[in-house]
């Protein structure tokens, strides 16, 4: 599938910073922690990654032995996944995930990282919405990581409070 990077959602931001992606973002105990939910989510798959980036969710599924596909905006992002151990475990499709260029079914359809704010207008994240809610199984799941930096910046405003847990993981508190 052909990519236009001009109307690709965070095409170029990817095509800038794929070689440095997981240096700023691949740390290890978020991603667990996510990787862990998700799987917990998925059930026996398979499950759909959109934006995979470079990897760093989809591989550790993967090597849980879930069936993992992607659809990544960016040549960029998809040659850095391709060129990691187990990236060729992974189903990847290069296009634009708003519209979700694969078939289903899948038990989870998912957006790491804030993968989903990159999408650049409320009338594109309908789109990918749309597109997933068409894909996912009965029963599936839809699941999108929000980044939520007025509550880091500014607890109060938000109406909570960011605690941190044993593990140094922080946890929004709402009252």
């Amino acid at each position: 599938m052909s990519v236009d990077a001009a109307t690709q959602p965070s095409a170029s931001y990817a095509t800038r910073f794929a070689e440095r992606y997981d240096a700023w973002f691949g740390h290890s105990a978020p991603t667990e922690d996510t990787v862990a939910l998700l799987a917990g989510l998925a059930g026996p798959g398979p499950v759909l990654e959109l934006g995979p980036g470079t990897g760093r969710v989809a591989l550790p599924l993967a090597a849980r032995g879930l069936e993992v596909h992607g659809v990544e905006g960016s040549r960029e992002m998809a040659a850095e996944l391709r060129r990691r151990p187990g990236g060729d475990r992974i189903r990847l499709t290069v296009g634009d995930f708003t519209e979700v260029p694969v078939d289903g079914p899948y038990t989870l359809i998912y957006l790491a990282g804030g993968t989903f704010f990159e999408i650049p207008s409320q009338e594109a994240q309908l789109r990918c919405f749309q597109a997933a809610a068409r894909r996912l199984a009965p029963g599936g799941v839809f699941v999108f990581d929000a980044l939520l930096p007025e509550t880091v910046c500014a607890p109060q405003s938000a109406g909570g409070r960011v605690l941190p847990t044993a593990d140094g993981s922080l946890v929004v508190r709402h009252r």
